[in-house]
């Protein structure tokens, strides 16, 4: 099988080639084209709101045609539906898509879904946030970036000048390219509620829903800082959040592939945050596969091709991932961080060298560490972390 990655995603791309059947070709920006392994085929094309990849792909189709093709950075979405598209092959749909790209789209959808949904609108200054404002928390984001990049929660009227600030002027990170984009901002009202994920392949009326608890850091950002799989919930609390996912994906005319959606979940009710029609992030593919056996990719590929197979090996029952909360400073040493063959860890990263700056906590591209764990049930995995991260110890300078 053939398969078409439109911008490099390292964990997609390990579940894809895990099968020797399967053969990958990443499509990417020629200024992240070094981020691709030397040992992955790769084509070099703007696809980040540019239409080059087009023709490049064109080009290619006729010496190397694909069966698959998939989104693996956020922004090769809207590219890898053209290409689905053109090239009759199956896809979430243009609909999912938009809608998963352009938050304000989306609320558009959920409008006429009968979800609840919250009072949102498009803001192109600080004046447009103050006039929005009614005296209730309100959160402000990119309407069209990912991750948690811009996002910030208002909750005072003096707080909003800064925070168009700290939401406008947001790097990207690791994943820049070499040329402007241009953002969309919205402004929405505040919902409380316990966060969750919900990743979920359908397939012509068949799915598979996993369920992951998240943590947020707090303090009026939204970048995680844990995830455990499967989510902690009632058999009556995870069929309203599993209910509502199919709301959503039939609302956005899902009927084959992949979604991963962000949900608050406040008593019964369940309001729809924000979804991707791409792979879930911060190693959720990981916990699924070492929590319930099962290759998200794989399924991924399969339920697109209309025949949905969940074969289940090596399961443990819970899995989770803590993002290690850093102090702010010149990094100097790190001490106590587990090690791959510590019990239970199953994934340990630290990316930072001496004299980095290590940022604050405000989005997920200031992280620079996880640990990775298993155990038998939710209980374990919450209490090896919660071990782990008291273990580690992080020496900064100019704190």
């Amino acid at each position: 099988m053939k398969i078409l990655m439109v911008g490099w995603y390292s964990e997609l791309g390990r579940d894809l080639m895990e099968d020797p059947e399967v053969s990958v070709t990443v499509l990417e920006e020629p200024s992240l084209l070094s981020d691709v392994p030397s040992t992955v085929p790769s084509v070099e094309a703007r696809y980040q709101q540019d239409a080059d990849y087009q023709e490049v792909v064109s080009r290619l189709w006729k010496t190397t045609p694909f069966d698959v093709i998939l989104a693996g950075r956020e922004y090769g979405a809207l590219a890898a539906q053209w290409l689905c598209d053109k090239y009759a092959l199956p896809s979430a749909g243009s609909l999912a898509t938009q809608a998963s790209t352009d938050k304000s789209s989306l609320r558009r959808v959920l409008e006429e879904s009968g979800l609840p949904t919250v009072r949102s609108e498009i803001v192109r200054s600080s004046a447009d946030v103050k006039r929005f404002w009614d005296g209730n928390p309100v959160v402000l984001k990119p309407a069209n970036r990912h991750a948690s990049i811009g996002v910030v929660q208002i909750s005072h009227l003096e707080e909003i000048d800064h925070a168009w600030r700290v939401a406008t002027s947001a790097e990207e990170g690791s994943g820049s390219i070499d040329r402007d984009l241009d953002w969309i901002y919205i402004i929405e009202d505040w919902v409380p509620g316990k966060e969750y994920s919900v990743e979920s392949v359908f397939s012509d009326g068949e799915a598979f829903h996993n369920i992951t608890e998240k943590t947020v850091v707090g303090g009026g950002r939204f970048t995680p800082v844990r995830h455990i799989v499967p989510a902690p919930l009632s058999a009556a609390e995870s069929q309203e959040l599993i209910e509502a996912q199919v709301t959503l994906a039939k609302a956005v005319g899902i009927k084959r592939g992949l979604m991963h959606a962000e949900w608050k979940k406040d008593g019964s009710q369940c309001w729809p945050i924000e979804f991707a029609v791409r792979y879930p992030g911060d190693s959720i593919s990981l916990l699924i596969r070492k929590a319930m056996g099962i290759n998200l990719a794989r399924a991924w590929v399969d339920g697109l091709q209309g025949k949905l197979h969940l074969p289940v090996k090596d399961s443990t029952g819970s899995a989770g991932i803590a993002f290690i909360q850093h102090p702010t400073g010149r990094y100097v040493k790190i001490d106590g961080m587990p090690s791959l063959g510590s019990p239970g860890v199953i994934e340990v990263s630290w990316t930072a060298d001496p004299g980095q700056l290590l940022l604050p906590l405000d989005d997920s591209k200031a992280r620079v560490g996880s640990i990775a764990v298993q155990a038998d049930d939710y209980t374990g995995v919450a209490a090896l972390l919660a071990e782990y991260e008291a273990s580690v110890t992080i020496s900064v300078e100019n704190p």
